[in-house]
């Protein structure tokens, strides 16, 4: 039968098995589980299955699962590999029982060495030498005491079937065995099904050495030489290297012989099968550095690899393969000489490179690969890893990545090569231990090969990095100018340039340099290194160790020292902390390092920082202590005055004159439902000049900054906001202008100020004065009000083409023109116009012209007026357009895609029971989207359902948020919805949205339906959104006066938020200063408040709101005395 391996593993191992495979050309079956499906050995592999649906992580140990898709792949072989499964003796029997080659030892081989007090016995048959203990299992604590008596303390209890060091425990004393004995039977119970237990001699000054064998399975076994692993954290091991540098001496190679042939001993007595090792532990202590027998590791060992290194041509993983294809399972003698076997080429060393944290315990980091680069390992050297740039490591496995073996020809020679490759590698995402493993490298233990077990337990670790002690409402890395690819990838970047850039000059980084945005309340931060830092934007409580600092000032930190970052105080919503040199080890993507949480990109680990996240920065603590004098800081208030241009549809054909009226008289009040993406804005209902919003064809690209009317809800986009939608734009904020979103608040209020593009420009040419001279005192500071003020035109059209297809170029803000072909419709024909314009414009290659951004019969331009006047660039697209012949004949190639749909599924539901808990919870559309579709077109569910399913959608563009496509049906089909108002804050992941006309069978007969059904539920609509309005402002509402109360300290409202869950009660104790009371919900994000400083030890004495409430800033929550 042609052989045919399945491979029961994942990652490297299961990549090492293949390559082997590979060479005897040896068809390869992959395992996966859906937490896997991405991962290399699933592509490498000729075939791949997943075990069961996929869903458990844990599909790894499913042997019935494994063994029938070996059946059903028609496999004749299965390598366990290293872990999971490969020291499960009913893993192996259950292989061999349906046919399969089991590629390890025999099941009564494992099973025996996998207990290892039988695994002593059998030792000591084999005339092994064994760590003085109990002669076998110790079955209660008594025995224990008395055992550990005669034998002498410290000693280790160890679980029987323990392993990778699991299941063992150090007692110093009797007291320590008292608290721990029944604990480590428990703990082998609960991880390895065997709550034996057995007691040994703990060696203080141990080392552990191991020998590498091989057997035939008939009696004769082969060793390969030693390897030396003392170098462990928590157990496991963590640098390898071949040979042991303390056999270097005649002494030392007389200790070799002596335990390679103990080991081959132990494989002869047992005739054991296979690749295996022999684990020792070698007293340093004793004069004839005697040494034990601690284990046999029945399985292919992780650092197999540098056995190979010292052994050119020896592939372990091959041997293996190649007994399983013998018809009689077994390797001829000639096939393992032991001559070719005993000398060493050379000394090799392997670093396990893991996602952890060494200054955490090594408590394992997952999270993207966000750039992943090996250096060279020279001649002799492998990387054996499953992970590249963008492979995300999960917390369900092993977080181990990478083994970098390298060869020298000798020890100092294989250090030195090490250490340059963990040098010049890069791995940016999660924390990993390179440069831990870096740093052992470099000590004199280490060079000196005076190594021990412990050695580690006293090695004193500083990473050149910031911990995060706690991460804050949202700390996030941004940068300067942030992302400019389009395709619905927000700009992202500082919300407030301004505060941003000033902090990096004070720290002397160039101003667009990566730094934190810390926003409502800040982060504490411990620096393992020295540092200079600075604090600007809005002002908060800054402490250094306990002590109060000052921001928009450079700060030297000491390592050891602890940054606290507070809550904003009286006005301003985020700071900003540059650190000179920025944060290296963050990565670039698209251009930036900025984060954009929503889709998970950019950043540290696309999100805002957690507690324990290391950030990594360079040791500095040189240059000038700097400071904004107080007289040029920017001006805050809980009042805004925003400048503005003309938006897009600034027109009497969007909005009546009187809604123009109310937009710039109104003093609008920020919502709760704002944050990055932009602030929704709460005023009166604006009047239009059309009463619906027609077949979409208003599509457009949005300007950054732009003022967006969300069905009724004004909203001003801020710099994660979407680049494209169906909304009018009717003002743009001037770029000057951008700085203040970022410090505006939930409570506070907005006014407009329209300004020309003139004026614009004179305001950003100030505000680049200001940083350009902010440390001196005559510099004037930016400021929440403004003195510019211009009478605003009545409409933003620039030009109009005339003629049988109307073109009209529009002014967009004071870097922006719209090009819009047509009526406003779904028409393919002036699509194609403007993407024939878009293309001959790109050829153009205009100096100053920034992007592009084309939706269904528009295109919009960002420009660079200072590069470039907008009448300049506006008459280059009014002759561009004029030089276009029709789009008649033209031919675009097209992609068919097709994309499973679920109608009225529960993750849509989700989402909406969320809006009615946070935002409205009557109106036509609710509490049920699809049957509120059906209706309003004057049909059901399954209406809905025969519109998306048996129609085919074309892709009129590409963008809106996150490269969402606008997808528009067959015109023969469609259904009228309206739109959420006030607009919805939550979505789920691959949601399809249906707003305007979207679908359905159109004929007369229908349409007329259609609109019948449509008028009625409009008619609704308009009853329960008025309710809507009389209700908003008053339900729910609390204005508790904090300075009146005589019921004790009261923890107050830092903004204007809803309370979503109380985490106290009365008569609570307090633990500490930085225990969360109140979860309140506000900018789409959960934020729990404190009860602050000096609050630890208190009680909670009442409570001043309920969950569902709505409170100001300042509306009191608690009360603690």
């Amino acid at each position: 039968m042609q052989p045919k391996l399945l491979i029961a593993n994942r990652g490297e191992i299961a990549l090492r098995i293949i390559r082997s495979a590979v060479k005897l050309g040896i068809p390869t079956v992959a395992l996966f589980t859906l937490a896997d499906a991405a991962s290399p050995h699933v592509s490498q592999a000729d075939e791949a299955h997943c075990i069961g649906d996929g869903t458990d992580p844990r599909g790894y140990l499913d042997i019935d699962a494994i063994v029938a898709i070996a059946k059903k792949s028609n496999a004749t072989m299965v390598a366990p590999g290293y872990g999971f499964l490969s020291e499960n003796a009913a893993f192996a029997a259950a292989c061999e029982d349906n046919g399969l080659v089991f590629l390890g030892p025999t099941p009564y081989q494992i099973k025996s060495m996998g207990l290892k007090h039988e695994a002593r016995t059998i030792a000591i048959k084999a005339g092994v030498p064994v760590v003085p203990g109990s002669d076998g299992v110790v079955n209660d604590l008594e025995e224990a005491v008395r055992l550990a008596k005669t034998i002498g303390y410290p000693v280790m209890v160890k679980a029987s079937g323990g392993g990778g060091g699991l299941g063992m425990q150090v007692c110093k004393d009797e007291a320590a065995l008292e608290a721990n004995f029944q604990a480590t039977r428990d703990k082998g119970a609960a991880l390895f099904k065997e709550s034996a237990v057995f007691l040994e001699k703990f060696i203080t000054r141990a080392r552990h050495i191991e020998v590498q064998i091989f057997g035939n399975g008939t009696g004769h076994v082969v060793h390969a030489g030693e390897r030396e692993c003392s170098v462990q954290r928590r157990h496991q091991k963590v640098i390898e290297e071949s040979p042991c540098v303390l056999f270097s001496t005649e002494a030392g190679m007389s200790v070799r012989e002596r335990m390679c042939q103990a080991a081959v001993r132990l494989g002869q007595l047992m005739q054991y099968r296979s690749a295996g090792t022999v684990e020792f532990v070698l007293d340093m202590d004793s004069p004839d550095l005697e040494f034990y027998f601690l284990e046999l590791n029945a399985r292919i060992q992780v650092e197999h690899g540098i056995t190979e290194a010292v052994h050119p041509g020896l592939d372990l993983v091959e041997l293996m393969l190649r007994q399983g294809m013998s018809p009689s399972g077994s390797l001829d003698v000639d096939a393992l000489d032991q001559a070719t076997l005993l000398s060493f080429h050379g000394h090799a060393i392997e670093a396990r490179v893991y996602c952890e944290n060494p200054k955490a315990g090594f408590k394992p980091s997952p999270g993207q690969l966000h750039h992943v680069e090996w250096a060279d390992v020279g001649p002799g050297g492998r990387i054996d890893t499953w992970v590249e740039t963008g492979t995300t490591v999960t917390p369900h496995y092993d977080p181990m990545i990478a083994k970098v073996i390298v060869h020298g020809e000798t020890r100092e020679v294989a250090i030195a090569r090490l250490t340059t490759v963990l040098s010049k590698s890069k791995i940016v995402g999660p924390t990993n231990n390179m440069d831990y493993c870096r740093r052992i490298l470099a000590t004199e233990a280490f060079r000196s090969g005076t190594l021990h077990t412990t050695f580690l337990d006293a090695f004193e670790y500083s990473p050149s990095a910031i911990e995060v002690l706690s991460p804050g409402l949202a700390t996030t890395v941004q940068d300067l100018p942030g992302r400019n690819v389009g395709l619905g990838i927000p700009r992202g970047g500082p919300a407030d340039m301004l505060s941003f850039q000033a902090a990096n000059i004070l720290v002397g980084n160039t101003p667009s340099t990566e730094a934190l945005e810390i926003t409502m309340m800040g982060p504490k931060l411990l620096f393992h290194t020295d540092a200079v830092v600075a604090v600007t934007g809005a002002a908060m409580m800054t402490k250094l160790d306990g002590n109060e600092v000052s921001q928009w000032s450079t700060l030297k930190v000491k390592k050891g020292q602890i940054l606290h970052i507070g809550t904003a105080l009286a006005h301003g919503l985020r700071s900003y902390l540059a650190v000179k040199g920025g944060f290296p080890n963050v990565a670039a993507f698209m251009g930036s390092k900025s984060t954009f949480d929503a889709a998970k990109l950019g950043g540290h680990q696309g999100r805002p920082l957690l507690a324990g996240d290391l950030l990594e920065i360079s040791p500095n603590e040189e240059g000038p202590v700097l400071r904004v004098p107080p007289a040029a800081v920017p001006i805050f208030s809980s009042a805004w005055e925003i400048e503005v241009c003309l938006g897009a549809q600034w027109d009497p054909a969007f909005i009546a004159p009187e809604g123009m009226n109310t937009l710039l008289d109104t003093e609008w009040q920020v919502t709760p439902a704002s944050n990055r993406s932009g602030l929704r804005l709460d005023g009166p209902r604006i009047q239009w000049a059309r009463s619906d919003g027609g077949e979409g064809g208003s599509h457009q690209g949005y300007p950054f900054g732009a003022l967006n009317l969300n069905g009724d809800t004004p909203v001003l986009f801020g710099v994660d906001a979407p680049d494209m939608g169906g909304f009018a734009c009717v003002l743009t904020v001037a770029t000057g202008s951008h700085w203040k979103l970022g410090q505006i608040r939930p409570g506070d209020t907005v006014r407009f100020v329209c300004i020309s593009i003139e004026t614009a420009a004179e305001l950003e040419v100030a505000h680049e004065q200001w940083l350009s001279s902010i440390l001196s005192s005559a510099s004037i500071p930016p400021s929440c009000s403004t003195s510019f003020r211009n009478s605003p035109a009545s409409t933003s059209v620039l030009h109009q083409s005339t003629g049988s297809l109307e073109r009209t170029f529009r002014q967009a803000g004071d870097r922006y023109v719209l090009y819009e072909v047509g009526p406003m419709g779904l028409d393919i024909q002036n699509r194609v116009q403007v993407e024939l314009w878009e293309r001959a414009m790109r050829a153009a290659e205009i100096r100053g012209v920034i992007d592009f951004n084309t939706c269904i019969r528009s295109c919009l331009v960002q420009f660079d007026p200072r590069v470039i006047s907008m009448t300049a660039l506006s008459k280059i697209m009014i002759e561009t357009d004029a030089g276009l012949t029709g789009a008649e004949d033209v031919e675009l190639d097209i992609h068919v895609i097709r994309l499973p749909v679920v109608v009225d599924d529960k993750w849509c539901q989700e989402a909406v029971d969320y809006y009615m808990r946070t935002s409205r919870d009557e109106a036509v559309y609710l509490p049920n989207n699809t049957h509120y579709v059906g209706r309003n077109n004057g049909g059901d569910k399954q209406m809905v359902f025969d519109a998306l399913t048996m129609t085919p959608w074309l892709v009129m563009a590409r963008g809106f948020f996150v490269m969402l496509p606008f997808i528009v049906l067959d015109p023969r089909r469609r259904l009228l919805a309206q739109k959420y108002n006030p607009s919805r804050t939550r979505t789920p992941e691959g949601a399809i949205g249906l707003a305007g006309v979207v679908g359905s069978e159109e004929t007369v007969a229908f349409k007329s339906q259609q609109l019948e059904a449509s008028s009625v539920v409009g008619k609704e609509e308009e009853a329960l959104f008025a309710k809507f309005n009389a209700a908003k402002g008053t339900a729910g509402k609390h204005t508790v006066d904090a300075t009146s109360s005589t019921h004790g300290l009261a923890i107050s409202s830092p903004l204007s938020a809803s309370v979503y869950k109380i985490l106290v009660q009365p008569a609570d104790v307090i633990a500490t200063d930085d225990t969360a009371v109140i979860e309140l919900e506000a900018m789409k994000t959960s934020i729990m408040v404190p009860a602050g400083e000096g609050m630890g030890g208190k009680s909670v004495l009442s409570l001043a709101v309920s969950e569902g409430d709505t409170v100001d800033p300042g509306t009191v929550l608690i009360y603690i005395g």
